[in-house]
């Protein structure tokens, strides 16, 4: 099982919660993650997580005693992820917001990228197709088609059968 604590410190028990231990620190060793840092495993793979911090962070070995993360988006400034969804009808295909400053600010990012998995995987911003400002706070991908998805932003639910190029409100 596994669970966060503040600021990114993601953490594993193979006991049934008996005692954790930290899978994180070489994440939190270059960046920091939100008060509650979002992570998320492909449900067809196990072995597989993805973290949200500054920056997308993947392992292919999330249960191994020593876990190694790579880095798979290249953002330099400090605003951290929301939350990523991953297709369960694609492991490789990732969606992802990210928080700016404020629920206005030209920095919140919502993006994909069909190859979450590659070596450098490549992202596409979809944030100017969102139909409104503001962060995207959650995710949800329709488990049988990888292009068909729900976003919440504020009070409101949009759905995309267009993989996020276009967006109907559907609250």
């Amino acid at each position: 099982m596994y669970g966060a604590l503040y600021y990114g410190k993601i953490r594993r028990s193979t006991n049934r919660g008996t005692s954790f231990s930290d899978i994180s620190s070489s994440i939190r060793d270059v960046e920091t993650g939100a008060w509650v840092t979002p992570y998320i495993s492909p449900p067809l793979n196990a072995y597989r997580m993805y973290a949200g911090y500054e920056n997308i962070w993947r392992t292919h070995n999330v249960k191994a005693s020593s876990v190694n993360w790579t880095k798979i988006t290249n953002f330099t400034d400090t605003y951290t992820f929301i939350d990523p969804a991953v297709a369960y009808s694609n492991g490789s295909r990732l969606y992802a917001s990210r928080k700016g400053n404020s629920a206005t600010s030209a920095t919140n990012t919502f993006m994909k990228t069909a190859d979450a998995t590659s070596s450098a995987p490549s992202w596409t911003d979809l944030t100017p197709y969102l139909p409104t400002i503001g962060n995207v706070t959650d995710i949800e991908i329709d488990p049988n088609d990888e292009h068909h998805l729900f976003i919440a932003m504020g009070d409101n639910i949009y759905e995309s059968t267009s993989g996020g190029l276009s967006w109907n409100d559907v609250s």
